[in-house]
């Protein structure tokens, strides 16, 4: 079985977060790309490779970053129909072989009920089983209705079940028959809904469900603690590195052997990236700091210090935020005291 990662817009918000200078694809969930998650999800659920279908204009960056963050290496696939799943899947025709595949979507990650979720995939004897994200579908699993077509007429449009799968779908499974199915649609249409539909009047097994285990992201700094802390709430234990100087520590804490923490108090879940430096802090359960980020005098719960961010003796203690690559979270002892910002757009400053 095969697994493509399709790096579809979010839709809603911006292909790149206002936050974070990164497309959506490569924000950090638990210090790693979420592109690479998705990737790891599909190896998890049965796939033995895995290929990133993603628009050109993301090729080199998605690439660069990706490498060396997955389980397996990946195949690099461009196309620019990735604002439709049934172009992108033929656009990686090649790739499938004929095969039996998995999808995973960069619109969020599956992040609970995993193991029911690889059970699913791998018993699926379905032409097309899709979990479906928000109120599109509420029902437990079911076999598509299909709209008669039209005596005399060729094929029907894809009826409202069909359409609101193929375009609220977070993860599916498809058999080979997906493929003639899209060949099938007259172009330029070639939409997943039309295939879709399509297969359902033939007969052939294709079952919409709700996707209870996935948590969605379009850009959002709250979605995006969401999935860290969901993330975190996984990390297996590690053994402490001998980077750590003088510190206590209690909970599940990843430490990259180049980070380096001294007289701090560390409660995980936590993960502390590459040339991190945490001195005299607090750092609380699901906290991540990315790679050369820095915590000095200050504490810190609940948030994400993007690549390269700063957090130094802020006197008050930061939480369930998120702070850009990087930006700096600094207090000025110089007198006349004031508050002074320096913010980009839709930042949002909370002052308690």
């Amino acid at each position: 079985m095969k697994g493509l990662v399709l790096i579809v817009p979010p839709r809603d918000g911006p292909v790149t977060p206002r936050w974070s200078s990164c497309p959506g694809p490569l924000v950090p969930v638990a210090n790693r790309p979420l592109l690479a998650h998705a990737v790891d999800m599909l190896i998890a659920a049965g796939a033995g490779e895995v290929a990133v279908v993603c628009p050109p204009v993301l090729l080199s960056d998605l690439r660069s970053a990706g490498a060396g963050r997955t389980a397996v290496d990946v195949e690099w696939i461009a196309s620019d129909a990735t604002d439709d799943a049934g172009r992108a899947i033929l656009g990686a025709e090649a790739f499938l072989g004929g095969d039996r595949f998995l999808v995973h979507t960069t619109r969020g990650l599956w992040l609970r009920h995993r193991r029911r979720l690889r059970q699913a995939l791998r018993s699926s004897e379905d032409a097309a089983l899709l979990y479906v994200a928000g109120a599109a579908v509420t029902e437990p699993a079911r076999v598509l209705q299909p709209v008669p077509a039209p005596v005399g007429h060729g094929p029907s449009a894809a009826s409202p079940d069909a359409a609101a799968a193929a375009a609220e779908f977070a993860v599916a499974c498809f058999g080979p028959e997906i493929v003639e199915a899209l060949h099938g649609v007259a172009a330029p249409e070639a939409s997943l809904g039309s295939a879709l539909e399509a297969l359902a009047r033939q007969g052939a097994g294709v079952r919409p469900c709700p996707a209870e285990g996935w948590y969605g992201f379009d850009g959002s700094a709250e979605e995006l603690l969401t999935l860290n802390r969901l993330a975190l709430d996984d990390l297996p234990d590690a053994r402490l590195p001998s980077s750590l100087a003088d510190s206590r520590v209690t909970g599940r804490l990843d430490v990259h052997a180049t980070a380096r923490v001294s007289r701090s108090v560390i409660r995980g879940p936590v993960v502390i990236g590459a040339r991190a430096r945490i001195a005299d802090a607090y750092l609380g359960p699901h906290t991540v700091v990315g790679d050369d980020g820095v915590v000095e005098n200050a504490e810190v719960e609940a948030t994400v210090l993007v690549a390269g961010a700063r957090v130094q003796n802020t006197g008050v203690r930061i939480e369930s935020s998120v702070i850009g690559e990087g930006a700096s979270v600094t207090r000025s002892f110089e007198l006349p005291r004031a508050l002074r910002l320096a913010l980009g757009p839709d930042a949002t400053v909370e002052l308690a």
